[in-house]
């Protein structure tokens, strides 16, 4: 385990080295050999098969990269212990890269996330403030690209996979062609809508290359959390990127359980949700009701927000 920039802390597999262009061109004539001698590997391959090739290209982000193909599992978290998600994933047979986002001084959950980190491969950030949903997950996503990460998933901590359900959503991601958003539908164990099966929109989901190219990162100005989602899928759709849906009931969401066990959270939400509020107001229009096909519609604004201006996507505005 090693400390890293601004509280992470990095442990377990860590992939290949960037490589230069000459070795890249000797490691992609290897793969044509492997490929014309032993054919393409199967798309759903299992995890043994997986590991006994030597290097592989991503379908999604035509990166190159060595076996295995790691899954990175990007999560942001406040209060609630994520084991039974933790425990869901590990009974699949995927090899996993977890980015876990710590938002609150909590000794007890750090000292386990830290046992968590030290036996798994993870990256853990302690910032230990609520310093901004968006901005946890771009860094997040932004990692497990760089990183070279075959699929890359966000996930709340108070949701989980159903037996099979982590592999079912994977399968159908290696197979469905050209999608920017992946969802899965859960059923509902807590709240208002206990006892019914949704789609879990960004409580799960995973994210592709093809969405990040295009419609670029999360809106960082929708502090600390509200309409950040939204405002993502707004400009997707307007981008004309494209959902896919695993078919199934993948998970279990007992929603809303970070703020059952923060009053003080509670009691800020609706102020967070009106500021946010207002702003979405201004860059689209009315929620269902929006006017502005380019944000505050400023035809000289584009709809992807860049790595390097996620912070302030629109100066002065």
């Amino acid at each position: 385990m090693k400390s890293g920039p601004e509280g992470a802390i990095t442990a377990g597999y860590h992939g290949m080295a960037a490589l230069d262009g000459a070795i890249a061109v000797l490691l992609l004539v290897a793969i044509i050999q492997d490929v014309i001698a032993y054919g393409a590997p199967a798309p759903n391959a299992n995890a043994g098969s997986r590991h006994s090739r030597r290097c592989a290209i991503c379908a999604q982000s035509m990166i190159l990269r060595m076996e295995p193909c790691v899954i990175g599992l990007v999560l942001t978290m406040h209060t609630h212990d994520p084991e039974r998600l933790m425990q869901s994933v590990r009974e699949s047979g995927e090899a996993v890269r977890w980015y876990i986002f710590l938002h609150k001084h909590n000794p007890a959950l750090e000292d386990k996330l830290k046992s968590f980190a030290a036996a798994n491969d993870a990256q853990l950030y302690l910032y230990r403030e609520n310093r901004g949903l968006s901005r946890s997950w771009n860094e997040g996503i932004h990692q497990s690209m760089q990183d070279g990460c075959e699929l890359t998933f966000v996930l709340n901590d108070d949701l989980h996979f159903v037996p099979g359900g982590f592999d079912a959503f994977v399968s159908h991601l290696r197979e469905a062609k050209g999608w920017s958003l992946g969802f899965i539908n859960g059923l509902e164990i807590g709240g208002a809508s206990a006892g019914q099966v949704i789609v879990q929109g960004m409580a799960c989901f995973a994210i592709s290359h093809v969405c990040t190219d295009t419609v670029g990162y999360f809106d960082e100005t929708f502090v600390p959390a509200y309409y950040e989602d939204i405002d993502y899928l707004r400009r997707m759709r307007l981008a004309g990127c494209q959902q896919t849906f695993a078919p199934g009931v993948l998970g279990e969401h007992l929603r809303m359980t970070t703020l059952g066990l923060n009053p003080d959270l509670q009691a800020s939400m609706s102020d967070w949700h009106s500021r946010n509020e207002v702003y979405y107001t201004r860059k689209w229009g009315p929620l269902h009701h929006e006017y502005y096909d380019t944000p505050f519609g400023d035809p000289s604004l584009g709809l992807c927000i860049e790595w390097s201006s996620r912070a302030d996507p629109y100066p002065g505005r």
